[in-house]
Formats: C-alpha cells, sequence, structure tokens
C-alpha cells in the first residue's frame, strides 16, 4: 500500500497519510512514520530529501521507493514484518 504511493514519486508521511484516508483508508500521520522505519530499515525505501509538504506546508522527509524493490507491477514485500507496506 505505501510502496506503491512512492514508487513513482516521492511524498511525506503527511501526504501519504492523506492520499489512503482519501482512498477509504483511514491511516493517521503517527500510523505511516514506524511504517516507513521498517521500510527504510528494511532497504526498501530511502529518503529523498526534504522538501515543502503539500498537507502541512513545511519542510519534511520526502520518501521514495527504491527501484529494485519492484518488479513488473508489483511490489515485492520481502522483508515487511507486519504487512503494511
Amino acid at each position: 500500500m505505501v510502496l506503491d504511493l512512492i514508487k513513482d514519486r516521492d511524498m511525506t508521511a503527511n501526504e501519504i497519510a492523506a492520499t489512503l484516508s482519501d482512498r477509504g483508508q483511514q491511516v493517521s500521520r503517527s500510523e505511516v512514520g514506524p511504517i516507513l522505519t521498517k521500510a527504510q530499515a528494511a532497504g526498501l525505501i530511502r529518503n529523498a530529501g526534504k522538501r515543502e509538504c503539500s498537507v502541512t506546508g513545511r519542510s519534511a522527509i520526502a520518501w521514495k521507493a527504491e527501484k529494485e524493490v519492484f518488479h513488473g507491477n508489483k511490489p515485492n514485500h520481502k522483508g515487511n514484518p507486519a504487512g503494511e507496506l
């Protein structure tokens, strides 16, 4: 779910939470943070640098999925301990 969102573009944690909420999945920023931490530790995503968040207007880290995580159109969720990526 999160990896699919940041496959083609970088997003901040608040942007991810807002997008998921818009799609009917009630996810808060505080729930997205630990998912991103686990994904980074597993080498699935990378810090794409700081930029202005479109949700908060504040400077925030944007995250991007690592290209090698994806094979075809399906993400490889190997190393996903909680099934939330």
